[in-house]
C-alpha cells in the first residue's frame, strides 16, 4: 500500500511539472487541440464521479483534483493565449 502511496506522489508531482512546462514551452497546435479534448473529457468524469459518491469520504480527494485540473485548466489558456499572439504576427 505504500508503494501505491508513493506512485500516486509521484504521479501528481510530475503532472504538476508538465502544467508548468505549458507555461514556458511553446505547443504545437494539434497538441493543444489534444490537451484541450482531454480536460474537457476529465472534467466529466470529474462531475460523473461526484455525482455518484455515496458519502462525502468516498471522494476525499477532491479539493486536490480540483486544484489540479484548475492549474491544468489555466495553464492550457495561457499557452493557447501564447500560441494565438505569436501566429498572428506572421
Amino acid at each position: 500500500m505504500k508503494r501505491f502511496a508513493s506512485l500516486t506522489n509521484n504521479v501528481v508531482t510530475a503532472f504538476v511539472v508538465l502544467i508548468v512546462f505549458l507555461l514556458i514551452i511553446p505547443l504545437p497546435t494539434f497538441i493543444l487541440d489534444f490537451l484541450f479534448i482531454f480536460q474537457i473529457g476529465l472534467s466529466l468524469v470529474i462531475l460523473m464521479m461526484s455525482m455518484y459518491v455515496r458519502e462525502p469520504l468516498e471522494f476525499s480527494i477532491f479539493p486536490t483534483l480540483l486544484l489540479i485540473t484548475t492549474l491544468f485548466r489555466l495553464g492550457l489558456n495561457i499557452s493557447s493565449t501564447r500560441s494565438i499572439l505569436t501566429n498572428a504576427g506572421s
